[in-house]
């Protein structure tokens, strides 16, 4: 099985056993996710920026930092 092909069912595995959830992404729990983005978030996401967010998920850091106040943010993800 190709390298791509054994991520892909590693994933497709996690979210069939845990659906939507921070647990279908590999994290132990909401708790970790949220300490991630904690992390990510003070090295200087502000107003006005914009964000890359490689490896996304399903796309929750745009929600955090909706709920963190943070405005006008340029999220790709």
């Amino acid at each position: 099985m190709a390298e791509d092909e054994i991520v892909k069912d590693f994933f497709n595995k996690l979210v069939e056993k845990h659906g939507y959830s921070p647990k279908s992404l590999a994290y132990s729990g909401e708790k970790s996710q949220k300490i991630k983005f904690n992390i990510v978030t003070e090295v200087g996401i502000e107003d006005n920026c914009s964000v890359l967010d490689v490896g996304c998920g399903f796309g929750d850091y745009f929600n955090y930092l909706k709920q963190r106040g943070i405005k006008n943010v340029k999220y790709c993800g």
